[in-house]
This record gives C-alpha cells, sequence and structure tokens, in this order.
C-alpha cells in the first residue's frame, strides 16, 4: 500500500505542534462530551423513559458494544478508502447530531410520576430520537477513535527528521495522547455528573452538546494545516498474498489470548450502570457537611487508581526492585495479564459481597443505609487490574502481531470491550429469564444483584485457569 503525503501550507516543524494540539484537544473534547453521559443513562432510561432495569441494561450494552466495534470497521475504512481526516471530520459531526438528538429528548420525553416511577407509553417520535442518538453516537465513534490517534502521529511526518527524534517525539505524543484521555474520563465522572444530577438532565446532556461543537470546531480549525495521507489501494483483496496468509495466522495465534481479556472487561467495564444504581442506594455523604458524591461518580475513583498505579509501578515498584536485585526488572507481559486476572477476582468478589451487607442492612435497620465508600475497594482493586491487563496485551498483541498489523493490535482491546459489552447483554437476557426477574428488579432492595456479581466471580476464576491454559499453550512469548 503506498502513502502520499500532501504537505500543504507552512513546513512540517511551524506546524506539527498547532495541529497536534487541535487533534488531541479535539479528541479529549469528544471523549469528554461521550463519557460524560455514559454513567447517569441508566438512570435517564429508567426515570425519564419509564425502561426497566434489564432493558436500559440491554440497551447500554449493546451501545458499549456498538461503540468499540465501529472504530474497527472505521480503520479499515480509513486505510482503504478515504483516508483519515474525512472520517474524524464526518465521525465527529455525525456524534455531534446524535448528542443534539439526545438534547431534545430532554424535551420532548414521556410524561412521568415521579412518586411512582410510571411513565406514559413512549411515542414513536421519542423512540426515535433516543435510538438515534445511541445509534448516532456509536457510528461517530468509529469515525473518530479509529483515526484519531494515527492522524496525530501523521502531523510528525517530515523528510527532514532524524530517525531517533522521530521516535522521541512519536513516544511524547502517545504520552500525551494517554494523559488526556485519562483527564477527559475523570472530568466526565466529576464534573459532568455533577452537572447532570445538580442541574437536570437538559442542562448536563447541553454541556456534552457544547463539548462535542467544541471538538468539532476546533478539528475543522486547522484543516488547511494538516498532514494528510492518501491511501492508494491496488486491488490487493483479489490474490492473497503469502504476506496476508502470515498475517491472518499470527492474528488466529493471539486470539485465545485476546479473548482472556473479555471476562476482565466484563468485571471492570461493564458494570457500571448496576454500580450507579448500587450507589444511589447507600449513604454517599462526605466529610464536606452537605456534600455528596453523585453516584454516578464512583467511577472515578478506577480511573485514579489506575493513574496512580501505573506511576507508582514506573517511578517506584520497577527502580526500587531492580535496585534490590542489581539488574533491571520487568515483569513480563504473561506475568502482568495473570496478576491482573487474579486481582479481578477478588476485585468482583469484594463488590459481591458488598452489595450483600447493603442489602441486609436495608432490610434489617430500616431506614439505614450502608457507606457507599465500601464500593472502593472494587473501585481500587479494578483500577489495578485494568492497569496490570489492558497495558501487558496492548503490548503483546504489538508485539507478536506483524509491523504490518499494527492498527489491528492497536484496536483489539476495543474490539475486546464491545464482545464484553454484547455478552453482558446476552447474561442479562438469560438471568432475567432463568430467574423469573428475581435477580434484577426494578427496586434492586427487591433483587439479588449480589447474587448476579457471584456469577462473574465464578465466571472469572474460570478464566484464570484458561488463561493458564492459554498462556502454556501460546509458549513462543518471550516479552
Amino acid at each position: 500500500m503506498d502513502q502520499e503525503a500532501l504537505l500543504v501550507g507552512r513546513p512540517i516543524s511551524y506546524r506539527s505542534i498547532p495541529t497536534i494540539s487541535c487533534i488531541l484537544a479535539s479528541q479529549a473534547l469528544e471523549k469528554l462530551a461521550c463519557f460524560g453521559l455514559v454513567p447517569n443513562m441508566i438512570l435517564f432510561l429508567t426515570v425519564e423513559y419509564g425502561m426497566g432495569t434489564a432493558e436500559a441494561a440491554n440497551v447500554l450494552f449493546l451501545w458499549s458494544a456498538a461503540t468499540n466495534f465501529f472504530p474497527l470497521v472505521g480503520a479499515f475504512i480509513a486505510d482503504s478508502y478515504t483516508g483519515r481526516f474525512p472520517l474524524i471530520g464526518f465521525g465527529s459531526s455525525l456524534s455531534l447530531l446524535g448528542m443534539i438528538l439526545l438534547w431534545l429528548t430532554t424535551i420532548i420525553r414521556p410524561e412521568c410520576d415521579k412518586s411512582t416511577h410510571v411513565c406514559q407509553p413512549t411515542t414513536v417520535l421519542q423512540l426515535f430520537l433516543l435510538y438515534s442518538f445511541f445509534v448516532l453516537t456509536a457510528i461517530g465513534a468509529g469515525g473518530v477513535r479509529s483515526s484519531c490517534l494515527a492522524f496525530a502521529a501523521d502531523q510528525l511526518q517530515s523528510n527532514h527528521t532524524s530517525s531517533r527524534a522521530a521516535t522521541s517525539a512519536l513516544e511524547t505524543l502517545f504520552n500525551w495522547y494517554y494523559f488526556s484521555v485519562m483527564l477527559a474520563c475523570f472530568l466526565s465522572q466529576s464534573l459532568l455528573v455533577f452537572v447532570q444530577t445538580t442541574f437536570g438532565w437538559q442542562i448536563g446532556f447541553g454541556v456534552s452538546v457544547a463539548a462535542m461543537a467544541l471538538s468539532v470546531a476546533l478539528f475543522f480549525a486547522a484543516s488547511p494545516y494538516y498532514v494528510r495521507i492518501k491511501w492508494k489501494s491496488s486491488n490487493q483483496w483479489q490474490l492473497c498474498s503469502v504476506q496476508q496468509v502470515e498475517e491472518l495466522k499470527s492474528l488466529i495465534s493471539v486470539l485465545p489470548i485476546w479473548s482472556t481479556g473479555i471476562i476482565l472487561s466484563l468485571v471492570t467495564g461493564c458494570q457500571v450502570s448496576f454500580i450507579v444504581l448500587q450507589a444511589k442506594a447507600m449513604d454517599r455523604r462526605t466529610f464536606i457537611q452537605g456534600f455528596q458524591i453523585p453516584a454516578g461518580s464512583y467511577g472515578i475513583f478506577l480511573v485514579i487508581s489506575f493513574v496512580l498505579f501505573l506511576v507508582l509501578y514506573d517511578l517506584v515498584i520497577v527502580p526500587l526492585v531492580s535496585w534490590a536485585l542489581r539488574e533491571p526488572f520487568r515483569l513480563g507481559v504473561m506475568v502482568r495479564m495473570g496478576a491482573g486476572y487474579v486481582i479481578s477476582v477478588v476485585c468482583i468478589s469484594t463488590l459481591a459481597a458488598v452489595e450483600h451487607d447493603r442489602q441486609k442492612t436495608s432490610r434489617d435497620e430500616g431506614d439505614t443505609m450502608l457507606s457507599a465508600m465500601w464500593l472502593l475497594p472494587y473501585m481500587i482493586l479494578g483500577g489495578i487490574s485494568e492497569a496490570l491487563n489492558t497495558i501487558a496485551q496492548n503490548e503483546f498483541f504489538y508485539s507478536e502481531l506483524p509491523k504490518s498489523m499494527s492498527s489491528v493490535a492497536t484496536t483489539l482491546s476495543s474490539l475486546g470491550m464491545s464482545a464484553a459489552s454484547l455478552i453482558s447483554s446476552w447474561i442479562i437476557t438469560i438471568v432475567d429469564v432463568a430467574t423469573c426477574g428475581s435477580w434484577i428488579t426494578e427496586n434492586i432492595d427487591e433483587g439479588h444483584l449480589d447474587y448476579y456479581y457471584w456469577l462473574f466471580v465464578g465466571l472469572s476464576v474460570l478464566n484464570v485457569v484458561y488463561f493458564v491454559w492459554c498462556a502454556k499453550s501460546y509458549g513462543k512469548c518471550n516479552i
């Protein structure tokens, strides 16, 4: 596949920093706008649209599956047909349209009795606006997230840059990219959730619309100065080359290891909606008089745990152990992945135990509520588990797959989250039917959400055994 850099405007040395800044700021705002909608969406669907808990959770799982799957489709389209700039522009504009439609649902929505939580039947227009939001933002995310990082890296291209300087610049770019993603997660689960909780859906969703509009504006503002790559296709799919066969074999060989990450995503990424319902039924007061942590903001502790563990591991644990051993110390990817899976078993076990105690306190002590701070062990362990496993898996895929498949390697984690969301939807449906709706109920005090969590404890234990088998079968990994 040939590449032709279309350089327009000033020399790269003058424009790379501002254009990269615009791209990173644009993608951070896109994630801020989207991630800020996720935590409280279960409340919006159940309270404002009158959906059942299981039905609303299924809708959100399918939305998450689509949002994480479409970047793989977008990567193929960008590399084979459109290029990255048009796809990002199309995706971000589509996401903005979807968020505007969601904002309209706060005006055109079913009338609900707040005391009984009984809502009038939804109209065709109301459902059209709601589901159009889910579809448009999922497709839009495929356009933005498939190409944003690669497009930022395109801006570093120059025929006059040394290999060492280019590598250093690329490393710096990746660091700032992931920093901006974490910052967006932090702000979305704190600031945006607080605005939604305090000022209502109309203003809360309006902030997401404003953030997405600013994202689109920033991206297109620098369009005259971007370095753009034109991808020329030579009908490569007409004949399968030996290289393509080897690439397919390499991909198939890593799929068992990839599949082990699905259960971890089920434990740490797919329980957001239920944790919000748990937190809402718990005592969320803090040491600050009159201030309660919004139910949708507890996920921020997982993000903090993720970041702090990475800093502690890189700056304290590794140097300290290396000094003690008098030689460089580094845990291999298989060890880190395995440690992440073992920790995930303890992680989801704490959540099941807390839910059991919460229900017992609610039944035995009436108005007394268990402190929501008991959710922190799950958040802390979940962050550590994700930090160990996610980065190790990305390093494994990038190292074991051919360099020609680097784009695929960087999207496999997203695909795993998509699979986890889809499987979560199936599990919810099966559990709801098998238990006649007795585990997952409208009022979580009347259900058995703890049994649901213990089911995932069992799956996590089986996943540890499965991972050990996969790691031994793979064998050839030396990293």
